[in-house]
């Protein structure tokens, strides 16, 4: 049987990632994240804060330049949202990037 993913099938995998981060499994909720990243396209079911929400996941999890590669596309998608904000200006005071943690 051959199956296809389409980006509708990226939805029900955002509720596993977060609770699968939120059980403390980080292992499934990264390969879930990644699952989704790979069907969510611009189509009809284009999810914009699954960036955002991985983003927060990696700084989480301490893994801080692939947290600002997916908080900085999330700043794009999103640029008038105060939570991709917070969630730079986090990642930037942990980095010790102040200039920038102050311009989020």
């Amino acid at each position: 049987m051959n199956l296809r993913c389409s980006a509708f099938e990226g939805f029900p995998l955002q509720s596993q990632q977060l609770r699968n981060a939120v059980l403390g499994e980080a292992e499934q909720a990264d390969e879930a994240y990644r699952r989704a990243l790979r069907v969510n396209d611009h189509g009809p079911f284009f999810d914009s804060f699954l960036d955002y929400n991985y983003g927060r996941f990696l700084l989480k999890e301490r893994r801080l330049e692939e947290s600002r590669s997916h908080l900085d596309r999330a700043f794009v998608l999103l640029p008038g949202s105060r939570g991709v904000r917070y969630e730079r200006g986090k990642l930037n005071l942990t980095l010790g990037h102040y200039q920038a943690a102050r311009e989020d």
